[in-house]
């Protein structure tokens, strides 16, 4: 006959938010001309103005990198080619969340209507901190449900011997709220915040 299992297991929750302290910035230039190499050479002409501008305003090197560069067909009655649209993508990393309303507008002063806004992401650049302290609540708060159900039942909490993470069906979700401002393109910086879970089973005593 099998003994009764003396364990007991509980899922905890926790979360920690923190501001945002980067921005990732998907923005193109874009051309379009009815010759395929004058819309190319076009796009390109923009993309390094826009590159250049982006440096001047402190953009690291490091830190925008192309995305990819495309052309396509523009089509016209009866299936004819009516032109061509080249587009070079950029993904940006600017490290001062309060600024990047002024790093946009430089963009499209720099190169006009070839300018392309795709996404802005809030972001904590290194989110290894708030998922640590995240878990910690998540342990702390299996640990009070713990003692709860063990009160009930009038036993006592041994040690742990077995913890992990299950599966989540979301990920660590950003709740950094942002809404572009009238007049300067500001971004609302918000809170980022990391959630975590763990399954915890403490034996009985």
């Amino acid at each position: 006959m099998t003994a009764p299992d003396q364990s007991i297991t509980v899922i905890g929750s926790g979360s920690a938010a923190g501001s945002p302290d980067v921005v990732r910035v998907v923005l193109a230039a874009r051309a379009e001309a009815r010759d395929v190499s004058v819309a190319l050479e076009t796009c390109q002409t923009a993309a390094q103005r826009l590159g250049a501008t982006l440096r001047e305003q402190g953009v690291r090197d490091a830190d925008v990198r192309t995305l990819g560069v495309s052309v396509d067909t523009r089509w016209g009655p009866e299936a004819q080619p009516a032109g061509y649209e080249a587009t070079h993508r950029l993904h940006v990393l600017w490290r001062d969340p309060s600024t990047v309303g002024s790093l946009l507008s430089a963009g499209a002063g720099a190169v006009g209507n070839a300018f392309r806004l795709e996404s802005v992401q809030l972001a904590v650049e290194d989110p290894a901190a708030l998922q640590d302290r995240a878990r910690r609540a998540a342990y702390d708060d299996a640990l009070r449900q713990a003692r709860d159900l063990v009160d009930l039942a009038e036993r006592d909490l041994g040690q742990v011997l077995a913890i992990d993470e299950p599966e989540q069906s979301n990920g660590p979700a950003p709740m950094a709220r942002m809404a572009m401002a009238a007049g300067d393109g500001g971004v609302e910086v918000g809170q980022h915040t990391v959630q975590a879970r763990l399954r915890v089973r403490w034996a009985l005593g």
